[in-house]
């Protein structure tokens, strides 16, 4: 089905303009995540000022552009014939693999942009600090995943058997970025727009995940 609609409904002619389409859709959405941190105050944000208070919202900002990133290493990465189309497989790839090294540059940085406001070097060894921890589970889970996949043929690993704990990782990846994203702030806290969006973005990320692989 999927050749069929990439070969009846996308002529070439059209790939040009359904791909500056996706393009600018995905700008609009990345847009409109990094204004969640202005529209949706979290009350961490109104005991700051100055610096202090800039350095934590651009943290914010950080972590959700990381977050936006991630769901869209599936479709890049899932060899649709229509993307395959619209951009080429290598293009995606290529894509699929400088979006992973910008995505473990802002996981490691949006930590330190928020702990330095709150006088933090490390996530305080408190219960009520739990949804800190997952984050600090995804972060390590990024950066292995980035490490396996830059490194894997200089320390011999078989291709299909990385490919296993490739997709086995982006699957531990979005499950703690679900629950990282929904509990560490109050901006989620609420049954508000950013909480049903973030369900909305999780959902879709799970039943396309499914229909690859079924596929």
């Amino acid at each position: 089905m999927d050749d069929f609609i990439s070969r009846k409904i996308l002529p070439e002619r059209s790939c040009l303009g359904l791909g500056f389409f996706t393009v600018a859709v995905v700008l609009l959405l990345l847009g409109a995540v990094l204004t969640i941190p202005f529209l949706f105050e979290s009350p961490s944000l109104w005991y700051k000022s100055g610096i202090e208070k800039t350095c934590l919202r651009f943290g914010k900002m950080v972590g959700l552009a990381a977050g936006f990133l991630l769901l869209l290493q599936l479709p890049m990465a899932s060899r649709s014939k229509i993307l395959d189309r619209i951009f080429s497989l290598p293009g995606l790839m290529r894509q699929h693999r400088l979006h992973a090294g910008l995505i473990a540059f802002l996981a490691l940085l949006h930590p330190l942009l928020v702990l330095l406001p709150e006088d933090k070097i490390i996530v305080p060894l408190e219960t009520r600090y739990w949804p800190e921890w997952i984050g600090v589970g995804l972060l390590t889970v990024i950066l292995v995943q980035f490490a396996s996949s830059q490194w894997r043929q200089h320390v011999g690993m078989v291709f299909h058997h990385w490919l296993l704990f490739h997709r086995i990782l982006g699957l531990m990846i979005a499950a703690l970025l679900t629950v990282h994203t929904l509990y560490v702030s109050e901006i989620f806290a609420e049954p508000d727009l950013p909480q049903s969006a973030a369900g909305i973005a999780a959902s879709c990320f799970m039943l396309q995940w499914f229909w690859i692989r079924a596929s």
